[in-house]
């Protein structure tokens, strides 16, 4: 009768086994994946103005896309609404290629965007993925730090001299524009400070140090305006951030408001202290002291701002089609406002899918934030809130709907939305 029950109960314990084994290799695969679309997405600031590195991310993007594919076979896991939003407007500026099919060239980089986003929202779906992503940016901080040294050091050699840095001098180095590199610095240093605060390991603290140093240093000599402004963002998020630590979290709460108190006001100090060292403060200050039209760079960008309007109201509800600021407009390039070119390009269907790419995940990480979740959730979603908040106030002053590296990284945070959906 033993005999009997144990071969009933042995096709159950093989199974297990096997259930077992298809978990580990479905982790490994994914694994995998994650840190192959981590690299393809770091790699873009390091390689991509270099022509003959540039298909180095391409080639990482490829084989990442490619073993997200392959996670398939073993899972199927859902789309976030923000991500079918997303592809939806790639699909639909698609259409503008039966009447201007010369457009092939550039609609095939969005292409790729919105594919490696899609491999990166179906592969990174935890939370520990997630912190891989960011440290793996976060290490090319030194990385550039490096390949920059050479400007970066005549800079500074030129400040500590009777020499006066003038708007010329702004520092773009292997970036190629001043902008660009100070988007790229404040993006390290959130990813430094999301990689420290949710991390537990010892190598939080050398991550987030490259994070901090690297993208300060950046910021410092850009003077980019963008990047003043996202630093003025992480100074309100890191008391935040800190007050939502484990060990704050068993304070008292008059004690942990104390405490995000006094991180504020360092914070509030530190960036004051920063601001009065800046070269460039007085370019950063004229348009709020003198004007929009004051200086020459936004009096072009509130130029492109009025045409792109000019230009939706000639075809209000489906726009100008893909590209069609940069063809229909005396400027010849994109308008340098995220909103505003998918309003022209796209119409009011366009800015429609971008309101729910935007709009949707926010929401839900409010949703996680007024639940009260304590620990390495809250902590982790005030970080992503804070990435959100990142990529949102930048894409009012540039335009990021084709981003290589901020459009996956987003797609990738839409993943785990869609994942604790369903925990």
């Amino acid at each position: 009768m033993a005999a009997v029950t144990l071969d009933n109960q042995a096709p159950g314990v093989v199974s297990e086994e096997f259930r077992s084994e298809a978990t580990q290799k479905r982790g490994l695969l994914g694994a995998a994946a994650a840190v192959v679309c981590s690299l393809a997405i770091a790699s873009v600031p390091v390689f991509s103005t270099n022509q003959e590195l540039s298909v180095i991310p391409q080639a990482l993007a490829a084989l990442g896309a490619g073993l997200a594919l392959l996670t398939l076979l073993q899972r199927i896991p859902s789309v976030h609404i923000a991500m079918l939003a997303y592809g939806g407007l790639v699909l639909f500026w698609g259409i503008t290629l039966l009447s201007e099919p010369e457009l092939w060239i550039d609609y095939q980089s969005l292409l790729k965007v919105g594919l490696m986003a899609l491999a990166c929202h179906l592969v990174f779906r935890s939370p520990s993925q997630l912190l891989l992503l960011f440290g793996v940016y976060c290490a090319t901080g030194v990385i550039m730090l490096l390949l920059n040294w050479q400007q970066l050091h005549t800079l500074s050699a030129s400040m500590s001299g009777a020499y006066v840095l003038s708007e010329r001098d702004r520092f773009a180095g292997t970036f190629e524009n001043a902008n660009a590199a100070g988007i790229y610095g404040v993006t390290l240093m959130l990813c430094g400070c999301i990689i420290f605060f949710n991390s537990r390991g010892w190598w939080r603290w050398p991550l987030a140090a490259l994070g901090l140093v690297g993208g300060l240093t950046i910021c410092f000599f850009s003077g980019s305006r963008k990047a003043m402004l996202g630093l003025g963002l992480l100074i309100l998020v890191i008391p935040w951030m800190a007050s939502r630590r484990p060990e704050a979290i068993t304070f008292g709460r008059s004690r942990r408001r104390f405490r995000m108190a006094a991180i504020l006001v360092l914070s509030f100090a530190a960036g004051g202290l920063v601001f009065s060292q800046l070269p460039f403060a007085e370019r950063l200050m004229a348009p709020f002291t003198e004007g929009v039209t004051a200086e020459s760079s936004s009096e072009l960008r509130f130029g492109m701002l009025v045409k792109a309007l000019e230009l939706w109201s000639t075809h209000p509800l489906f726009g100008c089609g893909f590209d069609g600021f940069s063809r229909l407009s005396e400027f010849g390039v994109y308008s340098h406002t995220t909103f505003g070119e998918v309003l022209c390009n796209g119409g009011l269907f366009g800015i429609g899918l971008l309101a729910i790419f935007y709009i949707i995940p926010a929401r839900q990480l409010l949703r996680l934030l007024r639940r009260g979740v304590s620990g390495e959730q809250a902590r982790l979603s005030i970080g992503l809130f804070a990435f959100w908040g990142m990529f949102t106030l930048m894409s009012f002053f540039a335009v990021l709907f084709d981003s290589r590296e901020f459009v996956p990284m987003y797609a990738a945070i839409c993943g785990y939305l869609q994942e604790n959906r369903f925990r």
